[in-house]
C-alpha cells in the first residue's frame, strides 16, 4: 500500500513536467512560423527633400506632434527606424520585443498615410507594408 502512495505522486509529477516541457517546445516552435509569416510596416525615404520635391500629382501629407501624438508607432518607424510588426495574436506580442500594432491600428495607418509621401524633417518617404 505504501508503494502505491509513491508511485501516484510520482506519476502526477512526470505527467505535468512532460506537459511543462511539451508546451515550452511547442510555444517556442510555433513562433518561429508565425512570424515569418507576418505583415510589417517600414518607411522608405526617397530622394526628394524641400529643395527637390515629389512632383505634385502624389499627395504629400506633412507629420506633425499630433500625427506623433495620436500615433505613437510613428516614432518607432521614423525616429527609431524600427520595422513595425502587425499582429491581434497576443502570444505572438507576448514573444517579441520590437513594437508592434493591431490590424485596426494599421488601416487606419494605410488611411492616413499610405496616400503618397510622408514630409517628415525636410525629406520624403513611404509607408511600405512588407510580408515576410
Amino acid at each position: 500500500m505504501e508503494r502505491k502512495s509513491i508511485l501516484i505522486p510520482l506519476a502526477v509529477v512526470l505527467i505535468l513536467l512532460s506537459c511543462f516541457v511539451g508546451g515550452q517546445y511547442f510555444f517556442a516552435h510555433s513562433n518561429s512560423a508565425m512570424i515569418d509569416n507576418s505583415w510589417y510596416f517600414s518607411i522608405h525615404q526617397t530622394n526628394y527633400t524641400d529643395q527637390n520635391p515629389p512632383p505634385q500629382a502624389l499627395p504629400v501629407v506633412r507629420l506633425t506632434e499630433e500625427d506623433f501624438a495620436k500615433h505613437p508607432v510613428l516614432h518607432d518607424l521614423f525616429e527609431q527606424r524600427q520595422l513595425v510588426l502587425i499582429t491581434d495574436d497576443p502570444f505572438l506580442i507576448m514573444q517579441i520585443s520590437g513594437p508592434h500594432i493591431s490590424h485596426a491600428e494599421a488601416e487606419e495607418l494605410i488611411a492616413a498615410y499610405d496616400l503618397g509621401y510622408i514630409d517628415w524633417n525636410g525629406s520624403y518617404y513611404s509607408l511600405t507594408q512588407i510580408f515576410t
